[in-house]
């Protein structure tokens, strides 16, 4: 979609094949977030010290963040699911930032990477569940409270992947579609730093929210 003479791409672009196997933009653009996270966190790691720099300092503020997020609904867990929910902020939030930059595609604009991830919680929220109760009680929680309610309770649980998914994508893919219609019709009222703003705010909300529904759906299945 053509903006005010801005061309602003909405969703996956096939880019290039190898094999039969399409590479999308978005997928691309996801490889490179994530050897972008891989290469500064082994940087900051090699280069600690005992009086922190600023990105080390930065670094650290975030993980105490989010130890603190995740002990605030999981008391003592922060330090266990730092990894994988760390991963999802600075993973989300970077993929919903890079949407500011012009020509550049945001990862999350695209239903296959906010599917994965949706997965990848709901993969490790059964798992958490079948380890902390144990498989038999684990599959005789969808019976209660009485034998009838299981397949309500089977497609309660299965609806928790997909709204995750689609919550993310929608909102990123709405924003997306929202300032490309206002930039065509009303360019000269809309300038760029207010859409990446606009962005920049958007990006770090739905980031928040989707790690936070993690943590919450995780939860779930340690009690």
């Amino acid at each position: 979609m053509n903006g005010g003479g801005l061309q602003i791409s909405l969703g996956p672009k096939v880019v290039f094949e190898i094999a039969g196997i399409p590479f999308t933009n978005t997928l691309i653009t996801g490889f490179v977030i994530s050897l972008i996270i891989v290469g500064v966190g082994i940087l900051i790691s090699r280069r600690a010290t005992v009086v922190p720099g600023r990105l080390q300092a930065l670094a650290e503020m975030f993980i105490v963040g989010v130890v603190g997020l995740i002990d605030g609904i999981m008391p003592n867990q922060g330090r266990r699911y730092l990894p994988m929910i760390g991963t999802i902020f600075l993973f989300i939030g970077f993929s919903n930032l890079i949407g500011t930059v012009p020509f550049m595609v945001s990862p999350t604009s695209d239903i296959n990477v906010t599917v994965s991830y949706a997965i990848v919680v709901f993969l490790v929220s059964q798992y958490v569940g079948v380890k902390s109760k144990g498989i038999w009680p684990y599959i005789k929680a969808y019976f209660q409270p009485v034998f009838v309610m299981a397949p309500l309770n089977i497609i309660s649980e299965l609806a928790k992947p997909v709204s995750h998914a689609f919550r993310l994508f929608g909102n990123m893919l709405a924003g997306a579609i929202i300032i490309a219609i206002a930039m065509y019709f009303i360019p000269w009222v809309i300038p760029v730093a207010l859409m990446g703003w606009f962005n920049l705010f958007s990006g770090f909300i739905q980031a928040f929210i989707f790690g936070i529904l993690a943590i919450v759906y995780i939860s779930v299945q340690e009690d």
